[in-house]
């Protein structure tokens, strides 16, 4: 059994963006003698926890390794060939310590997933016992330290996954598969045939495949044509997406991506609605980019807690033993002390997970008494918003604030005046 899988194969699962672009724009240089970006794991290891941590902040759940060219192809001309093994180990270390510094900070449990990164070599010349022999280091390594996945991404000849696919099988045991190539479409039609490459890699042993290091519009263009594969209908092969930020395209007399944040967000919902399990990036993709498919994919989580229904009897006025008094926050504005607010959104309708990290940030931000209250929001954007009043409800609940007790933080509830009726007070 694996966790990865029942995880992804329960709703979408959101991996991170790029390791290399963002490499890029955090230094300005890129991967040479010197300064290899998979080397920056041993060099320079808190740069790549960093990179790691903000697609985790971003909410992503799967972060991808920093050993996409940790491999003799790429790394014996830029004088690091004797490092394999080291550096592929480093990279799945960063990543669980990347994850597990994020659990301490926030108190969000998870789960989160590594995925060994595995890149294509320079060209599709090799044999496959040459493919076997500059892979096999790398792969035994990424097993025996331990990842969630092996990410076999961008790759763009067949012949080269396959012999990977039986290399992989080498090993008695290895993780879940996923296979990805860097598929692009011409006037004359695919440079790969999509079904083909499903078909193949679904007979030697992968359970996800997809699309990625291509443009937006090829990698949906992908999951149309192989949706309908029995194997993608039964369940048995699930459905990976992580295009670029765009592709250039002349619109008008310029030429653009066409892609920003948003773009990436609404493309999210549109993988989440034609049954991909799987999301991310590549390319200048960056945790702007996977914060707002994150956002878009908390709208469409599956699943919905128990909810037990009661309806309320008229009872007597709460008494002046039972009233709540203003907290530490009014006292502070009271007496002119310096005090601090923190606004929150409520959750976007009642899906488990969006209301647990919701509440788990107010359980930590009241245990680290950096602030004196909570000020929630009823969002007048058009999102549908649990309302702050419920929401309280909720937290009182969950967290075991009672009239004795006392509540963690004051709770500052917006009411406006649009909702004086009957239906905005119900």
């Amino acid at each position: 059994m694996s966790e990865f899988l029942d995880t992804l194969r329960a709703g979408p699962l959101l991996a991170d963006g790029a390791m290399g672009s963002y490499l890029f724009s955090r230094t300005g240089r890129l991967s040479e003698t010197n300064h290899v970006y998979e080397a920056l794991s041993l060099h320079q290891p808190e740069l790549i926890r960093e990179v790691h941590f903000a697609y985790l902040q971003a909410g992503a759940r799967c972060l991808t390794t920093n050993t996409f060219g940790a491999n003799h192809t790429h790394m014996d001309p830029l004088g690091e060939g004797q490092r394999i093994e080291e550096l592929n180990r480093a990279g799945v270390n960063l990543a669980r310590q990347a994850i597990a510094s994020f659990r301490t900070q926030t108190r969000q449990q998870g789960p989160y997933f590594v995925l060994g990164s595995i890149g294509p070599t320079f060209s599709g010349r090799e044999s496959p016992r040459e493919i076997k022999e500059v892979y096999r280091e790398q792969i035994q390594a990424l097993i025996s330290e331990g990842v969630d996945a092996l990410l076999l991404e961008t790759f763009s000849f067949l012949p080269h996954l396959m012999a990977l696919l039986d290399l992989v099988g080498e090993f008695s045991k290895h993780p879940p598969l996923i296979i990805q190539m860097a598929l692009h479409q011409t006037g004359e039609g695919w440079d790969q045939d999509p079904l083909v490459f499903a078909k193949t890699a679904a007979d030697m042993g992968a359970q996800v495949i997809g699309a990625n290091c291509c443009s937006p519009w090829e990698a949906t263009a992908f999951a149309d044509a192989v949706r309908e594969l029995d194997a993608v209908k039964e369940g048995k092969l699930l459905l990976a997406a992580m295009p670029n930020a765009g592709g250039f395209q002349r619109i008008g007399h310029r030429y653009m991506t066409g892609v920003n944040p948003e773009f990436m967000g609404k493309l999210a919902r549109t993988f989440s609605a034609r049954g991909v399990h799987l999301l991310g990036g590549c390319c200048e993709v960056h945790p702007d980019h996977i914060n707002e498919m994150h956002n878009y994919l908390q709208g469409r989580q599956t699943g919905s807690p128990t909810i037990n229904l009661a309806s309320l009897q008229a009872g007597e006025p709460t008494g002046d033993d039972r009233k709540r008094r203003n907290g530490e926050f009014s006292r502070k504005i009271k007496e002119g002390e310096f005090a601090v607010s923190v606004e929150l959104l409520p959750a976007r309708g009642t899906a488990p997970r969006t209301l647990q990290s919701k509440i788990d940030f107010v359980a930590a931000l009241a245990a680290s008494g950096r602030a004196d209250a909570l000020d929630i929001t009823d969002g007048s954007r058009g999102i549908p918003l649990m309302p702050p009043g419920d929401f309280i409800s909720l937290l009182r609940q969950h967290l075991n604030w009672t009239p004795e007790s006392g509540d963690g933080l004051e709770l500052i509830p917006h009411f406006t005046t649009r909702d004086l009726n009957t239906m905005g007070m119900q």
